[in-house]
């Protein structure tokens, strides 16, 4: 019986999110992200695999790929330096191992988000700058007009927020 190709519609419906993420996680730019995320589905069906134990790891490993190959090609390279040493891909593959973590890492990231929903948009936006993109106190408040101080207080909360959203979730 010759092997049945995979119905790649709901295959990617499913994993598009992930993979979408650890392709941005890597390039930091939406479009590119996005780039990657076709040109993996592209190449995953032009080759399809075969005996796929867990799809959603082949398939987030082709966009992280796909990613790779996007930042080192030249015009990346010119336009936004050289990739990190501890990005580059010894082989290109992935164990089976390095997929879970991998997932597991998405998972939480998208658990993350969702316990952002908790945050007014000044939290968010605060605690995105601060924490996420390191800005100064002195930065950040400038900008919204506010004191340094108040600042803290805002992430202080945000966090608090945050800490409490996630408990109510892994208990649910």
């Amino acid at each position: 019986m010759p092997p049945t190709k995979p119905d790649w519609g709901p295959l990617y419906l499913a994993h598009r999110r992930p993979m979408y993420l650890v392709a941005l996680s890597i390039l930091r730019r939406s479009d590119l992200a996005e780039d990657a995320v076709q040109n993996a589905m592209e190449s995953l069906m032009k080759n399809p695999p075969a005996d796929v134990v867990n799809w959603e790891a082949m398939m987030v490993n082709a966009a992280k790929l796909r990613a790779l190959d996007i930042v080192g090609s030249a015009p990346e390279r010119h336009h936004g330096g050289s990739l990190a040493p501890e990005l580059q891909p010894e082989s290109g593959d992935q164990t089976p191992g390095e997929a879970v973590e991998a997932i597991d890492l998405l998972r939480r990231v998208q658990k993350l988000e969702k316990a952002m929903d908790v945050l007014t948009d000044r939290e968010g936006q605060v605690l995105v700058r601060r924490v996420l993109r390191e800005e100064s106190r002195d930065a950040v408040a400038a900008d919204l007009g506010v004191s340094p101080a108040r600042v803290s207080q805002i992430v202080t909360a945000a966090l608090s927020k945050l800490r409490e959203a996630l408990v109510d979730e892994d208990a649910a």
